[in-house]
């Protein structure tokens, strides 16, 4: 029976990629490390390795195990240069699994720009896939291995994909569905079916859609778990849910970070709902464009019940990104994440 099953995969991936280029080399792992490069560094500990015992298609996967990382989330990854044009669509699909349910691996596409996404795995193979715009040719493919522990990946595939309508309008159609457009305004507002409370929603700022859009990190030694609380949200079916117990070495070691469309000299306001299961826990909120190295900073206070707060803000950039960094051990709950235009302020002093 696993026979059959097995060259029933094999039979229907040949023919779904019959005629269409893979854009990687030895995507399997089936010849060793060829045409990979493995790097680790920064005081990391990991082996790299191809097992034949656990595999999804064909004879080997790759096998990862890390039991330190190294002081930046790229120390310990694999990549593999691939033949893309700007501004042309390509998609990534690849199977993996981990030992433990909840560990995390980024893609990352990069060169002199860079584009990611992270996977959360469980313990059984499970395929996964990320469409992305090449912002420029001869990008480089990293499977960048963020948490301790061990992880298998196997069958990646990049190939370009036609153009048409993008899969990513599609799923925020999915997304939007059960919203309704306000006639108040020219720009796109929601009003959950749940609340009477209307305000401009950044991409899943109400966790309607679980965790996607989301990036949940810690680092250096820190740990969280990141969920969603379906039994008390503020409002809707879902908020997010954060129970912190280690620190790392850095206060932002462990944050959610959503990029958001700014535009630059634009005045904005951030209104978010939050609780704790106990008073004067804290969090950070950092509005930054890392590369240009410029970060607004306020620090919040959460007690025990929903309770709205907002802070306003101008963008220094067009690129930058809201991070909630959570500083305090327990538990906190997030919800109705928003930003709205508003008049030109002046930043405090940063």
């Amino acid at each position: 029976m696993n026979k059959i099953l097995l060259l029933s995969l094999l039979l229907i991936t040949t023919i779904h990629t019959f005629g269409q280029q893979n854009l990687i080399k030895n995507g399997g792992f089936e010849n060793n490390f060829q045409h990979w490069k493995v790097h680790k560094g920064n005081g990391a500990i990991a082996s790299f390795m191809t097992d034949p015992r656990n595999k999804q298609i064909g004879q080997f996967s790759l096998k990862v195990y890390i039991s330190r990382l190294g002081t930046n989330i790229w120390d310990v990854n694999s990549t593999q240069q691939f033949l893309s044009k700007k501004d042309r669509r390509y998609k990534v699909t690849l199977s993996a699994k981990t030992r433990f349910s909840g560990k995390k691996i980024r893609l990352q596409v990069q060169n002199n720009t860079q584009l990611h996404k992270d996977l959360e795995l469980t313990n059984k193979w499970n395929n996964y896939s990320w469409e992305f715009n090449a912002k420029e040719n001869n990008l480089e493919l990293a499977l960048q291995f963020i948490q301790e522990g061990t992880f298998f990946v196997d069958n990646i595939i990049i190939k370009e994909i036609k153009k048409g309508k993008s899969p990513l309008a599609a799923k925020k159609n999915k997304i939007n569905k059960g919203y309704k457009k306000s006639n108040n305004t020219s720009k796109s507002t929601y009003t959950s079916k749940s609340s009477t409370k209307t305000s401009t929603i950044i991409e899943n700022g109400n966790f309607e859609s679980g965790l996607s859009n989301w990036v949940n990190e810690q680092y250096n030694g820190s740990y969280a778990k990141f969920s969603l609380n379906k039994r008390s949200p503020y409002a809707g079916k879902n908020c997010l849910r954060v129970m912190t117990s280690k620190f790392g070495s850095n206060h932002w070691d462990i944050q959610s970070v959503k990029k958001i469309n700014v535009k630059r000299n634009k005045s904005y306001k951030l209104q978010f709902y939050a609780k704790a299961n106990g008073s004067g826990k804290k969090v950070k909120v950092q509005i930054q464009d890392n590369p240009n190295k410029i970060y607004l900073v306020k620090e919040f206070s959460i007690n025990k019940n929903w309770q709205k707060y907002e802070w306003s803000f101008t963008a220094e950039t067009n690129t930058m990104e809201v991070t909630f960094q959570h500083i305090s051990k327990g538990t906190m709950d997030f919800d109705n994440i928003s930003f709205t235009s508003i008049s030109r302020i002046k930043n405090p002093q940063r």
